[in-house]
Parts: structure tokens; sequence; C-alpha cells
């Protein structure tokens, strides 16, 4: 296996562990999904550990409080399953089904009468790049401007469509589009340590 983009010589060039790899920002209303590819150098998904993906957006969908969070592993909207605790006021649910995505949690909406509030969130996807199932953990919050309406969720999703190294990510919300301003960063986290030549 030819060294990773960011071991030259031996010597590893990277000095930060976690490497943007890409940043999306809504500059209009009508997206309602985009998708990360990977690429070529420090873009290239397979030396990564893991991937972190950072996001606050909200989305237009009216008549709900809130609207789903999703990504799609190669673009594959089946063979996902999770289960996620939603909080609205003082109680925990728990939902265990399928998805059509990785559940990555929920967004605030329309319904917000404050169009300047916009939920939060983070996900933590796990060996992006190896032959297992794509496994996540995610956690995050919009508050309300209705106390009645604010929530805090965190879950996990699994992927278990096929067992390749993933060369896309789609980003969606099922129900509208994003508002204009949403915006989500992609992380790629390097390993600790590379060893080349002693094993």
């Amino acid at each position: 296996m030819a060294d990773p983009a960011y071991l030259v010589d031996g010597v590893l060039t990277e000095g930060d562990p976690y490497v943007c790899l890409a940043s999306q920002t809504m500059t209009d209303d009508t997206v309602s999904d985009f998708t990360w590819n990977s690429g070529t150098g420090d873009k290239d998904w397979s030396q990564y550990q893991a991937f972190f993906i950072v996001w606050q957006a909200r989305t237009l969908r009216s008549g709900v409080e809130y609207d789903n969070c999703y990504f799609r592993v190669d673009g594959n909207a089946s063979s996902n399953y999770g289960q996620n605790f939603y909080t609205a006021t003082s109680s925990a649910n728990p939902y265990n089904y399928a998805f059509a995505g990785l559940d990555g949690g929920y967004f605030n909406t329309a319904e917000d009468a404050v169009a300047t509030n916009f939920s939060c969130g983070v996900f933590h996807l796990f060996a992006p790049a190896s032959g297992k199932w794509k496994t996540g953990v995610y956690q995050n919050t919009g508050f309300s401007t209705d106390i009645s309406a604010s929530y805090s969720s965190w879950g996990n999703s699994t992927y278990n469509g096929n067992s390749d190294a993933m060369s896309s990510l789609k980003v969606l919300t099922p129900n509208s589009t994003f508002k204009t301003g949403s915006r989500f960063d992609l992380f790629g986290i390097l390993p600790k340590m590379a060893l080349t030549g002693i094993l």
C-alpha cells in the first residue's frame, strides 16, 4: 500500500489531526441535498480513520417543529438502521427503526418565529475506508422560541448495505429545503500514529 498523502518519506507532514475536507454553506433556499466525494491528496478518504461532521442548519418545512437530517453512504437510501433518543421538554423516548439514511438528528424549521434561530449538531462516522459496516453517533439540539417545542437528541446509526470503502456522502433533508446560511463542515480524523516498514 502506498503512503498516504500526509506521510512524506516517513514524516508526518499534517500537524493537525483534524483536516477539513469539505464545507457547504447554503446561499439560497432551494437546496435539499448535496454530495461530498472522495478525491486526491488530502481529500483522499482512504487515509482517514473517522469523519466528523459539524453543522448548523434550519429548513423551510412548515406545519412541523422539526425536520430530519440524513447522511447517505454512496447515495444509498436503504439498509440504514439505528436508534435515537428525542427529548422534548423533560422526557426521553427511544426510537429504533429503519432510516432513509444514517440518522444525524433534527433541524429547526420555518415553524420557529425567529428566522435566525438555527439548530446545530455533530455526527461522528467511524471507519469510512474500512470493510466494516458504516456506523456513527450523533448529538444535536434545536432551541425553539416556543419553549415547548425545544429539543435535544442523540443516537446512533448503521449502514449495512455493503462493506466497501466510502467514496461519497450525501447530506439531505427529505421534507423541504435548507434555509440560506445553513452550513455543514466535513473533517477527516487522521490516525494518531503511522508506521511504515516496521511490521
